[in-house]
């Protein structure tokens, strides 16, 4: 046998398992953000293979490798107790994938053989299962299929190795090296034999074919077992509970954290503008219509509220958030049990219900348009909520609770101890903050609700949105020069509040910029420094400012963040909100008389009582405007991967395809709820009661088992439509091997009379067939065929294999002949 065949056949198998050991590697790594394990298993197989294999320097021995195995499974082990100690599930993850990674190190530094490619075969299987666990992105959906044409093409060699072993199993057998070669021969000279030499001697030969692969044709075999893997492989995916957690982090480096903070200092907005992080995807769409929306603006989307400022001591400098009082925004939580209603029979007085369709006509009748908002929250993402108000419930069943709280109009972060927290969080919510394309900059103050404690509600708020200021005396020389020289009318409470909004963000005197300095003077509070001195700084130090001054000034203020994103998706119509997005802006509350006479009073409705949005902040690059995602169609990939695939965020929308799998937190536990209570039906004589909730089920494994026939079926009639296709692909075998181009072609020529050479006859009884039918039909070729087989015999078996241009030029003349009989045998048939 081929030794040198051998080698490169073992050397090829091996550099498959290691590109498979890399890749796998690489999906535990994109799922748990450690790039550790892909950086081991990169450095360990390519090292084995160039000094291993390849060189063959080196190799650990069985007790060295008994020693290493020992090494890596106690360091694991160890690495998953400290992790069940300090309760971090994304380390016990990790330390099942070193379980199987830091054996699959050791086995490459042995000498392949059939005992260690069945062991990395079983560890890599294993990972690819810690690989589906600790994924939901669309990175693991890509790489499956080269994976899987990898592990395809990987057993094909495996099984020709594997076939090769038995046929000659001393290529398992270590070779012997160049000193005991040398003493073996040394003790055969001065010994002598020691048995005599047999007369007859067998071995056995491989053929050529076996000893090597074809690999255009391995190719071709692997393209049908490839799909079914592929098919195999995502199924498996869905099916597979996720179970990565929103606290992964990177072992050798800390990841980019992302989310807005519940306490805001200075420097924090200066962090999250610099961070282009994804964060969500944010959809709108007109609720009569069902069509996209897009504003006009980046939209302002609220993530939380501030009311109360630190001066002194450890808060200083510090806004704290709001204290909420919510309300359930109707209890949508999606139900599997209940498919009967979108709105669930027993709601409570606190909820807030949604509007009905005259109401929603009506509020298009006063220009605001009733406006469906989706948000997409990544995984990772700090559980907080979004809002764009007013808002009212949506149509639609919810994955989560939404808390709604009127009075600061927001929703509450979602609890963290439930699983929620370990996968994307998708809601919807009616939004009528639109006027036309442009979001309105005034929405209705939902103070109390009883109507007629309004105003002693208003009265409370406005002494606490007035506080937290005093003896800010140099920022209230600005407050009223700048009052004193502008020629508003010092009474006019919006005028004031205009001017100071356009003092700060348009009149020139004041900048945006990240590279924050040291206070200028240490003696005085940021807000007061940056007014008069720094006047340069981001939004957080804008807003901060404003509210300073519109407190100065008697009117109640707050502070508020979230996000203004400025990336739109045209293929999928939604925004892409990005970490540098984050912003802050003010809100201040005032009476229906403040406004009437102003520029918002076309946005006013029946309300005493109205909070009016400003944003002092000046664009850092000119006027912000929506522009078009850059690689958006990889995004949007993504996008349809996590709602079709991971669980999707739409998946329990009404009338989708996978609706009757997607009610539950995981797709598994729903699947198998939903088989126990078709079982329960069953036995109740509701044979149907809950089959229709496994017809997905049922449609998988149709389509599958009509695979699988189709693919029978395939390599049944291939053969008779495309026989060279069947020989490349290995349906069919071809015994009849002809090695010579011109006695193919006398074949096929033949072949058209219907004579075709079965698998018993010799090429001289064919001839001798095909000459007898051709004298039936009175066209004689006999000496012809015979020329052409004698001379096919003469190369096929004879010593002479090389034709003279005599016998050429008569072989084209012998040709033309048993053409020209075998046409007019056809035409006087």
């Amino acid at each position: 046998m081929d030794l040198n065949r051998v080698k490169t056949l073992r050397l090829l198998l091996t550099a498959h398992f290691a590109v498979i050991a890399w890749l796998t590697a690489m999906l535990v790594a994109s799922g748990s953000g450690s790039i550790l394990l892909p950086v081991l298993i990169f450095f360990c197989s390519l090292t084995a293979f160039i000094f291993v294999d390849y060189l063959e320097k080196f190799e650990l021995k069985s007790f060295m490798s008994a020693i290493a195995m020992t090494f890596a499974t106690g360091a694991a082990i160890a690495q998953y107790a400290y992790s069940v100690v300090n309760s971090s599930e994304e380390g016990q993850l990790m330390a099942v994938a070193g379980l199987l990674v830091y054996p699959e190190a050791v086995l490459f530094f042995q000498r392949k053989n059939l005992r260690v490619f069945e062991q990395l075969a079983v560890f890599l299987l294993l990972e690819m299962v810690v690989a589906a666990l600790v994924n939901d992105n669309l990175f693991f959906g890509l790489m499956l299929a080269p994976i899987m044409l990898i592990w395809v093409s990987s057993l094909f060699l495996f099984s020709r190795y594997a076939t090769l072993a038995k046929i000659d199993p001393s290529i398992e057998t270590q070779q012997p090296k160049l000193a005991e070669l040398l003493f073996r021969r040394f003790m055969k000279t001065m010994i002598g034999e020691g048995k005599k030499k047999p007369i007859v001697s067998s071995q056995f030969v491989a053929a050529p074919d076996v000893q090597h692969s074809r690999t255009f044709r391995r190719t071709l075999q692997s393209v049908p077992i490839g799909l079914g893997a592929l098919v195999f492989a995502g199924l498996f995916f869905y099916l597979v509970p996720r179970v990565n957690d929103s606290n992964f982090g990177s072992a050798l480096g800390s990841q980019a954290s992302i989310g807005l903070p519940n306490r805001l200092t200075f420097g924090t907005v200066s962090r999250l503008l610099q961070n282009p992080a994804a964060v969500m995807r944010v959809t709108f769409r007109d609720r009569l219509t069902q069509e996209a929306f897009r504003p006009e603006m980046p939209p302002y989307l609220r993530a939380n509220v501030f009311d109360r400022y630190g001066r002194t001591g450890r808060r200083k400098g510090e806004w704290s958030p709001a204290t909420p009082s919510p309300r359930k925004l109707g209890a949508r939580k999606y139900s599997p049990k209940d498919r009967r209603s979108l709105l669930t029979e027993n709601q409570t007085a606190d909820e807030e219900k949604e509007p009905k369709k005259e109401e929603l006509v009506r509020l298009k009748d006063l220009g605001r348009e009733p406006v469906l908002v989706d948000f997409d929250l990544r995984p990772e993402f700090e559980k907080a909520m979004f809002t764009v108000p007013p808002i009212f419930p949506s149509p639609q069943r919810q994955r989560v609770n939404l808390t709604h709280d009127p009075r600061l109009m927001l929703l509450m972060p979602l609890d963290s101890s439930t699983d929620d927290d370990k996968k994307a969080v998708a809601y919807q919510f009616l939004s009528s903050g639109f006027l036309g394309t442009k979001q309105s900059s005034v929405a209705p103050a939902k103070l109390t609700e009883v109507i007629k404690n309004f105003d002693k509600a208003y009265e409370n708020l406005a002494n606490d949105l007035v506080e937290g200021f005093e003896g800010f005396d140099r920022a209230d020389a600005f407050r009223e020069e700048l009052i004193a020289t502008s020629g508003i009318n010092p009474k006019s409470k919006i005028s004031i509040a205009m001017e100071i909004e356009r003092t700060l963000a348009f009149s020139g005197n004041f900048g945006y910029t990240l590279d924050l300095k040291p206070p200028t003077d240490s003696d005085l509070d940021p807000i007061e420094d940056f007014l008069v001195n720094k006047r340069v700084g981001h939004c957080q130090y804008f807003a901060s400012a404003m509210v300073c001054l519109l407190r100065q000034s008697g009117i109640p203020s707050r502070l508020v963040i979230g996000y203004r994103p400025t990336e739109f998706n045209t293929l999928g119509d939604y925004f892409t909100v990005r970490q540098r997005d984050a912003h802050a802006w003010v809100e201040a509350i005032f009476t229906h008389a403040d406004l009437e006479n102003s520029i918002f009073r076309d946005e006013l409705t029946e309300d005493q009582y109205y909070w009016v949005r400003f944003d002092p902040t000046p664009p850092p690059d000119g006027e912000l405007e929506i522009t078009e995602q850059d690689g958006q169609a990889m995004d949007y990939a993504e996008k349809l991967w996590q709602e079709y695939v991971v669980e999707g965020q739409n998946l329990a929308s009404d009338g989708g395809i996978y609706a009757p799998v997607a009610g539950t937190n995981t797709t598994y536990a729903g699947m198998v709820e939903r088989l126990k209570n078709a079982l329960v039906d069953f036995q109740n004589g509701n044979n149907f009661g809950s089959l229709g909730a496994v017809s997905p089920i049922a449609i998988l494994v149709t389509i599958l088992i009509m695979g699988l026939v189709l693919v029978w079926q395939f390599t049944r009639f291939l053969p008779r439509i495309a026989p060279r296709w069947a020989l490349r692909l290995g349906i069919v075998r071809n015994t009849m091997d002809i090695h010579h181009p011109f006695y193919a072609r006398c074949l096929k020529i033949l072949s058209k009379l219907g004579v075709k050479r079965s698998l018993s006859a010799t090429p001289a009884e064919y001839a001798e067939t095909a000459s007898k039918l051709l004298e039936e039909r009175g066209n004689a070729a006999d000496q012809s065929v015979s020329f052409l087989t004698a001379i096919y015999y003469r190369l096929r078996f004879g010593r002479e294999q090389n034709l003279t241009e005599a016998d050429q030029q008569r072989i084209k003349t012998e040709l033309n002949r048993v053409e020209e009989a075998v046409a007019a045998a056809k035409k006087s048939g």
